[in-house]
């Protein structure tokens, strides 16, 4: 069969090499069209390699004209900044020539402005003195009607000769009365002229009160006035914090605004000087990576980058913030504080209103019980109606008590109008000096309004003075610029004559180098700079295309290698051939033989089967010479029985109880190991009897401790062990049923077989096995099967025959 199956598998061989031959002779076919394909690309290749060996030159070239080109540029900057610096120098001339003679014009106005404002001063030290007088003069103007018990507005109101002709009118009803009284008074009783004097006493009071009403009248008066002034300066020193507070805020946003400005010019620089690292890595006419300029400016040279005055901007800056938050925060206050200020003054500008509406109220109602009147017209009539009523009395000297009482109110009223008309003379000459120091005190501030308005002296002083400090500030910083501005235009002619010196250098150097790589193209046949830039590749395409054409080189070198390979090996095959037979010939006669073999198979199987039973064979007469030993050694067991139920305690007999169902546990279990492996028996410690050891066949029937068994092993044993256990239980009552729980996963897959076909004898004997596993094999070997599959809330759920759910 062999020699058939060479000579068959010579002629397969064959024919794959013949068949590999055609495929490489096609691959090689294909390879010489792309081959072919390729000569551009090598072309393209041998120009770039040419280009590569002038590239350094090329490199210095262009950086001899990148040089020149900065030079020009930086020479055109210079001269541009050089006019430009030039302009404002004559434009800062022009304007220290304007800050001289703004700074003579302040000064001329300080000197003008000096005496005036002496002047001013003086006027506003007379019109305190004279608002002192004239507030002295009205205090004595209160003072004295409050003496004199007048009424405020009437005397206000009256003029001299009023004042004279009521002052007559009173001296004659006084006389009059008083002979009235006389005459009266011999006519009555003493009685009765004491209850009219005591009438007139209680006038009087009434009198006394309305005064008193009329003092507090215009003390009030006097406090609305000073409350108005207050409020009139508490408006304005709210309407000036809340100027203050939105200057503040306005302060607020530019500071903000600047900061933020700062803050993003900071951020920029940080992230030029944060490119370091990557414009080290720039080469000249190679496109950056991040915007694809070839020209890289900052390569060579570090950017000019003061972080240091941005950084003491932005700290200015904020500090600055800061300051006008405070303000802001400060101003906010002040406005709230007068806002609250402004409301109290005019709750209490609003109750001393109504307590002066309430006096005059009270007041009017006093005037009308005591018949008082305000007007001059209802005066006259008054006094008038009087003198009638003195002569009526005159003529009725009879008359009753009511008469008389009648004429002493007179005479009373009569006299105090004589004493009020007295102090109105009083009270009138005061009000012409308050009336004097009025007007003069309009004069004064009328002058003094000419002058220089409302202005107050020190501010209009202080802004004299800080304009010409502005003027001398400005002139001195206009000297300064136009130092600076000198010491940059001298830097910029230096620099200006330098640039001149070095873009000549360089128009040589460049003319000379020029000159040479003109050669040295010649000599790598490019006719001019254009065809050596046309020729350059890129690092990565060039690689790329050497790589291309290599590749296509080594697979022709291949295929021309595999090709002599397989006819080497066709030829050596075909001298090599092992006969004359066709190929259909050799496999007929190989599946003859093999059916043949299949033959033989059968009967060696046959063979096999009687070496086995007599093996079976063999074990049973192993068996039966175990049994006779055992016998054998029964006898012995008897002999030590009495020594073993000796024991005191009972303890050498409870152990030789239980050494017995051991020992037939053992037996049992040795019975079940046979079947699963012949490598393992069971056997008792002979220095413990209640333990076990194994005597391993493999290793010359050595005994050792079960503890050195594998975890395969030690399944095997105890699954022996539980079957021998439940053997001895069957012997009273039937164990149909037998649960094994996990164990399976130690076992290796000749040891699974042995223990389930175990199982499954003892299924065939009628028993119930249950087989607790996780192992994917038995689910292959188990036909009926149980699911356990877990749920939610620690639960799990069933699923096979039998299961069913309780809920249904």
């Amino acid at each position: 069969i062999d020699s058939l199956r060479q000579k068959y598998q010579w002629h397969i061989k064959c024919e794959e090499l013949r068949s590999s031959l055609e495929q490489l002779q096609h691959d090689q076919q294909q390879w010489q069209q792309r081959e072919a394909a390729s000569a551009p690309d090598r072309r393209q290749l041998e120009a770039a390699s040419r280009a590569l060996e002038l590239s350094s030159k090329y490199t210095g070239l262009t950086e001899l004209r990148r040089q020149q080109q900065t030079e020009k540029q930086r020479l055109t900057d210079d001269k541009t900044l050089q006019q430009k610096l030039q302009d404002d120098i004559e434009q800062q001339q022009r304007l220290i020539s304007d800050g001289e003679e703004a700074l003579q014009e302040a000064e001329a106005q300080e000197q003008k402005m000096r005496p005036l404002f002496r002047k001013v001063d003086a006027l506003d030290t007379q019109i305190t003195e004279t608002r002192v007088s004239a507030e002295h003069q009205q205090h004595e103007l209160a003072k004295c009607i409050k003496d004199k018990g007048l009424q405020k507005d009437r005397i206000l109101q009256m003029d001299p000769a009023d004042a004279d002709a009521v002052h007559e009118l009173a001296s004659s009803e006084v006389r009059a009365a008083e002979q009235h009284l006389q005459k009266l008074t011999r006519a009555s009783s003493s009685a009765d002229i004491r209850a009219q004097s005591e009438a007139a006493t209680a006038k009087l009071g009434a009198h006394a009160n309305l005064l008193r009403d009329i003092e507090s009248l215009s003390s009030s008066d006097e406090q609305v006035s000073k409350l108005e002034q207050e409020n009139a300066n508490a408006n304005n020193e709210h309407v000036r914090a809340s100027h203050e507070r939105e200057q503040a805020e306005a302060m607020v946003l530019a500071h903000q605004k600047t900061l933020k400005s700062l803050q993003e010019q900071q951020r920029l620089q940080q992230r030029v000087l944060d490119m370091e690292a990557m414009r080290t890595q720039l080469e000249e006419d190679v496109p950056c990576p991040l915007c694809g300029s070839t020209q890289h400016p900052y390569a060579s040279h570090q950017p000019d980058i003061n972080q240091d005055a941005v950084q003491a901007d932005i700290d200015s800056t904020q500090q600055a913030l800061e300051n006008s938050t405070q303000t802001v925060s400060t101003a906010g206050k002040k406005e709230v504080t007068w806002h609250t200020r402004k409301e109290q003054l005019q709750q209490q500008i609003e109750a001393l209103q109504h307590r002066q509406s309430e006096l005059r109220r009270h007041i009017e109602s006093q005037c009308l019980e005591l018949g008082i009147h305000t007007e001059q017209d209802r005066l006259s009539a008054t006094v008038a109606s009087r003198r009638d009523s003195i002569i009526e009395q005159k003529a009725t000297l009879s008359k009753t008590l009511e008469e008389i009482d009648a004429a002493q109110a007179r005479l009373h009223a009569a006299q105090q109008k004589q004493i009020a008309t007295e102090g109105a003379r009083e009270a009138l000459s005061i009000k012409r000096q308050l009336e004097a120091s009025q007007l003069k005190l309009e004069n004064l501030v009328q002058q003094r309004r000419d002058l220089l308005g409302d202005k107050s002296v020190e501010q209009q002083e202080q802004s004299v003075t800080e304009k010409t400090q502005k003027a001398r500030q400005s002139l001195h910083t206009a000297q300064v610029s136009l130092n600076r501005l000198g010491q940059q235009l001298s830097d910029c002619e230096r620099r200006i004559a330098t640039g001149i010196k070095s873009v000549h250098r360089l128009c040589h150097q460049l003319n000379d180098a020029e000159s040479h790589f003109c050669e040295l193209l010649s000599a790598q046949q490019f006719e001019n700079e254009q065809a050596l830039l046309s020729a350059q590749l890129p690092e990565r395409e060039r690689k790329q295309l050497a790589d291309r054409i290599q590749a296509l080189t080594d697979e022709g070198k291949t295929i021309k290698a595999l090709l002599r390979r397989r006819n080497e090996e066709l030829e050596a095959l075909l001298n090599s051939k092992p006969g004359e037979e066709t190929r259909q010939l050799l496999q007929q006669q190989l599946q003859a033989e093999e059916t043949t073999a299949n033959s033989l198979r059968e009967s060696l199987g046959a063979v096999r089967q009687r070496l086995k039973d007599n093996d079976e064979a063999r074990q049973r007469q192993q068996s039966l010479s175990e049994q006779i030993d055992r016998h054998r050694d029964e006898v012995e067991r008897w002999g030590r029985l009495h020594e073993l139920i000796g024991s005191s305690n009972g303890k050498k007999f409870r152990n030789f109880a239980q050494g017995l169902t051991f020992e037939l546990m053992v037996s049992h279990a040795n019975q079940q190991l046979q079947k699963m492996t012949d490598r393992y028996l069971l056997v008792r410690d002979r220095e413990q009897p209640l333990e076990l050891n194994v005597i391993d066949n493999y290793q010359a029937g050595e005994t050792r401790s079960t503890k050195n068994l594998s975890g395969g092993e030690s399944f095997i044993v105890s699954l022996a062990l539980a079957l021998g256990l439940s053997g001895i239980a069957s012997r009273n009552v039937r164990v149909d049923s037998l649960f094994l729980d996990e164990g399976f996963g130690t076992l290796d897959e000749e040891a699974l077989d042995v223990a389930l076909d175990t199982l499954s004898g003892l299924q065939q004997q009628g028993k119930l096995i249950g087989v607790i596993s996780h192992v994917a094999a038995l689910k292959e070997r188990i036909g009926t099967q149980i699911i356990v599959a877990p749920v939610a809330g620690g639960r799990s759920r069933l699923s096979g025959p039998g299961c069913r759910s309780l809920s249904s």
